[in-house]
């Protein structure tokens, strides 16, 4: 299903965007991966992901009830990168993404995300917006 509404997507605008599965990975002592529930970096990952969405031809901003801010201690001269559970609505359904990006290079990727967990959020984070 969310092939179609990425194709119905990507159609209108000519973009492509990687829509992902996820993909396991061992967590490592340097990787912190914390929820943000207010504040500017918050309010930065928000801004960013409306952003992203409206490229795609989507009006209005998501609603997102999950943003993760992940870092890489290993990595100490770049920005953290983030992710986030979002939901928007296209065509009247309503259409469940997991999606990542960063502030720095804009690796937005989006995937279904019918079921949530912090783990799977990590996860796709890792392996699809890794930081810097």
């Amino acid at each position: 299903m969310l092939a179609q509404y990425a194709a119905f997507i990507l159609a209108a605008t000519g973009l492509v965007i990687p829509i992902s599965s996820f993909d396991s990975f061992e967590l490592t002592p340097n990787i912190k991966f914390e929820e943000v529930s207010g504040g500017e970096f918050r309010d930065r990952a928000l801004s960013v992901l409306s952003k992203d969405f409206s490229v795609l031809g989507y009006s209005g901003p998501p609603t997102c009830t999950h943003v993760y801010r992940f870092i890489d201690s290993a990595i100490t001269s770049r920005e953290a990168s983030f992710g986030a559970f979002c939901s928007i609505r296209i065509k009247g359904r309503e259409l469940k993404l997991l999606v990542c990006d960063d502030f720095l290079v804009g690796e937005f990727t989006m995937t279904s995300a019918y079921t949530f967990t912090p783990e799977a959020a990590a996860n796709f984070v890792k392996v699809n917006c890794p930081q810097g």
